[in-house]
């Protein structure tokens, strides 16, 4: 079984990228306005002060009615900000904000048992910044003993994810075999 794991969920807060530079991953105008501009007023800090906060507060790409998070490189002085993924211009986008983990993993755990009854090997990919938002939270230690619900298991930390044509960061994908 192939599933996916995203331990951030959406504020309520929607936006269109209008303007994005796809080959630079940048977006520079969300809603026709300054992108960083945008987003350091729905967050209520200041626009200097926006590159701290963005790490708690990813983006997610709306397609096909599901989520992919991808998450800030960089703020320009400009406005632009830069991403680790791909965004095209007049993609729906969704503010993000950490989830309560134990709570996700348990939703992941039952996910799993109703489709593999008794897991015997798992390969985790899991992003590198869910791997430092784990240690900053102290908690990488039972995420690990997380993994150990699906069998024997092969865990990685990559710099992104890619999901058939769908380039992601900030979520886990996970291969489980009976």
């Amino acid at each position: 079984g192939f599933f996916r794991e995203n331990i951030y969920k959406p504020t309520g807060h929607r936006f269109v990228a209008t303007y994005a530079d796809c080959e630079e991953r940048m977006v520079l105008e969300y809603d026709d306005k300054p992108a960083a501009q945008i987003i350091a007023g729905t967050l209520n800090v200041p626009r200097e002060q926006l590159s701290e906060h963005l790490f708690q507060h990813p983006m997610g790409r709306l397609v096909n009615g599901d989520v992919y998070i991808t998450s800030a490189d960089k703020v320009f002085d400009d406005g632009a900000i830069s991403y680790y993924s791909r965004i095209y211009n007049l993609t729906k986008m969704l503010l993000l904000e950490p989830d309560d983990l134990k709570r996700v993993w348990k939703e992941t755990r039952q996910r799993v048992s109703n489709e593999i009854k008794k897991p015997s090997f798992s390969v985790s990919i899991n992003c590198f910044l869910r791997t430092m938002l784990f240690e900053d939270e102290n908690c990488f230690g039972e995420f690990v003993n997380e993994l150990r619900n699906y069998g024997e298991f092969i865990g990685v930390s990559g710099c992104g994810e890619q999901l058939g044509y769908i380039h992601l960061n900030q979520t886990m994908v996970l291969l489980v075999f009976e």
